[in-house]
C-alpha cells in the first residue's frame, strides 16, 4: 500500500518561516564579516615578505653583535633560520594558489600562527642566551631589537587576541625574567620593571589595536550591507518603471486601436 503524502508545513511552523528582514540583514551581516576575515587572512599573508625582511635584518645585526657567541649562538642562528626559510616556503605556497578556498586558507592560518609564535619563543630565547655575552651597550640593542618584534606585532597579531598574547609573552616574559635574575648587574631590577611596564604597554596597544579593527570592519559590513540594500532597491525601482512603460504603451495602442476604429464608420457615412 503506498505511503501517505506528508502533510503540508503549517502556516506558522518553523520549515514554513520566512525570514524577517532583521534575520536577513543579520545573515547578510556574517556573511560580510566571513568575507572580512578571509580578505584579513590574506592580507596577514600578503605581509609576510616585510615580516620576513624584518626577522632577516634582526639576525644579522645579532650576529655582527655576537660574533664570537661560539656554540649558543650557532644553534640559535640555526634553528631561526630554519624558522624563517620555513616562514618563506609557506608564503611561496600561498603565492602560488592566492584564491585558495577558505577552508585550507583556514589550515594554512594555524600552521602560519605556529611558525610566527615559534619565532617570538625565539627571540624571547636570544635575550635569556646572548644577555653575558656583551658590554651594556650590546644589551641594550639586543632589547631594542627585541622590542622592536613585539611593536610590529601589534599591528599583525592584534586582531587575533591570543595569539598577539602569547607572542608577546613568548618575547618579552624571558627577557623581563632575564633581567630580574641578573645579580651581577646593580640596575637590574630597575630595568626589569621598565621592561615588564613595556610588555604591558604593548598589551594596551594591541587592545586598542584590536577594537579599532574591530570597528572598521563593522562599519564596513554596514556600508556592504546599505550598498546591497540600494542594489535591491534599484532593481525593484527599474522593475516598478519598466511595468509602467509596458502599461503605458499598452494603453496608447489601445486607444490608438479604438480611435482608428471610431473613425471608420464616420468616413463611410
Amino acid at each position: 500500500m503506498a505511503a501517505a503524502p506528508a502533510p503540508a508545513p503549517e502556516p506558522g511552523s518553523a520549515s514554513a518561516a520566512v525570514p524577517t528582514p532583521a534575520e536577513q540583514a543579520a545573515q547578510a551581516h556574517a556573511q560580510a564579516l566571513d568575507h572580512l576575515t578571509l580578505d584579513h587572512l590574506r592580507a596577514l599573508f600578503t605581509q609576510t615578505p616585510v615580516v620576513l625582511a624584518g626577522n632577516l635584518a634582526g639576525m644579522l645585526v645579532v650576529v655582527a653583535i655576537y660574533a664570537g657567541g661560539g656554540a649558543a649562538l650557532g644553534g640559535w642562528l640555526t634553528a631561526a633560520a630554519l624558522l624563517w626559510l620555513l616562514r618563506l616556503a609557506h608564503y611561496l605556497r600561498y603565492r602560488r594558489r592566492p584564491d585558495v578556498d577558505p577552508a585550507r586558507l583556514d589550515r594554512w592560518r594555524r600552521s602560519w600562527v605556529a611558525l610566527v609564535l615559534a619565532q617570538g619563543g625565539m627571540w624571547g630565547l636570544a635575550v635569556w642566551l646572548f644577555w653575558d655575552l656583551g658590554p651594556p651597550y650590546q644589551r641594550l640593542a639586543l632589547l631594542l631589537i627585541v622590542y622592536a618584534y613585539c611593536l610590529v606585532s601589534v599591528q599583525l597579531l592584534s586582531s587575533q587576541r591570543r595569539v598577539f598574547v602569547v607572542f608577546v609573552s613568548l618575547v618579552l616574559l624571558p627577557a623581563i625574567a632575564r633581567l630580574a635574575t641578573d645579580a651581577s648587574q646593580p640596575w637590574h631590577a630597575q630595568l626589569a620593571v621598565i621592561v615588564a611596564l613595556l610588555f604591558g604597554i604593548t598589551l594596551l596597544m594591541g587592545r586598542s589595536s584590536a577594537t579599532a579593527l574591530g570597528q572598521a570592519i563593522a562599519l564596513k559590513a554596514q556600508a556592504d550591507e546599505m550598498a546591497r540594500q540600494l542594489r535591491r532597491e534599484k532593481a525593484e525601482a527599474d522593475a516598478a518603471r519598466r511595468a509602467a512603460e509596458a502599461a503605458n504603451h499598452t494603453k496608447t495602442q489601445f486607444f490608438a486601436a479604438a480611435s482608428h476604429d471610431l473613425r471608420q464608420p464616420l468616413h463611410t457615412i
